[in-house]
């Protein structure tokens, strides 16, 4: 993969893995792994998706994935609260710490709704609580240390047994999720409106 992409301008790091369990195993395999992409192209980053948190107290949570010794960026995808867990207003309070002095991306937060659903903004499977969710969750984002990026969630919920959420099944299927592309582009674009608007405001 690297040999056939590696001269690719989009490809800014390399990640060997998405939310893998905390074994061993694991971080033999990966550390392996990891070294041998450094050899290969030691112009690019390696970091990998990581999901392993401690609860630390009621409203801190601590990546705690040893993998992350290996990595140049942690690439965190922790944070899906007001959506699997919690709710939108959990994220004033919630604290979010990490073990290791790495770079930090969150890459997934956020929630999703049909495309041109409409509801309050604490109404789940709406666009309004989409922007209600990624606003907060990206406030919440400038108080964790080391966080140097982050991108939201696709916003295409799958369904499987790992991750019910309430209400999924009584939504419309589009090529086996639960919504399409379109709900997706409604609620980015209602969010990047939301983005502009308070960066216009904090500019004056």
């Amino acid at each position: 993969m690297i040999a056939r992409d590696q001269n690719r301008a989009s490809v800014i790091m390399w990640s060997m893995s998405n939310e893998t369990p905390v074994k061993p195993e694991r971080d033999n395999i990966h550390h392996a792994t990891g070294a041998g992409c450094a050899r290969t192209d030691p112009t690019r980053l390696i970091t990998s998706a990581l999901n392993h948190v401690e609860d630390t107290s009621a409203d801190v949570r601590t990546l705690a994935d040893p993998l992350a010794e290996a990595l140049d960026r942690d690439r965190g995808s922790t944070n899906i609260l007001g959506w699997y867990w919690g709710r939108i207003e959990d994220a004033d309070k919630m604290q979010w710490k990490s073990k290791y002095d790495k770079p930090l991306i969150m890459s997934e937060f956020g929630g999703g709704a049909p495309f041109g659903r409409h509801g309050d903004a604490d109404e789940r499977w709406t666009e309004e609580y989409q922007v209600s969710l990624l606003s907060a969750s990206v406030a919440d984002g400038a108080e964790v240390p080391n966080l140097v990026g982050l991108t939201p969630w696709v916003l295409m919920d799958f369904r499987f047994p790992g991750a019910n959420v309430a209400g999924c099944a009584g939504l419309p299927q589009s090529q086996g999720v639960a919504f399409g592309p379109r709900a997706a582009q409604a609620g980015v674009l209602r969010f990047a409106e939301v983005l502009q608007k308070d960066w216009q405001r904090k500019g004056k």
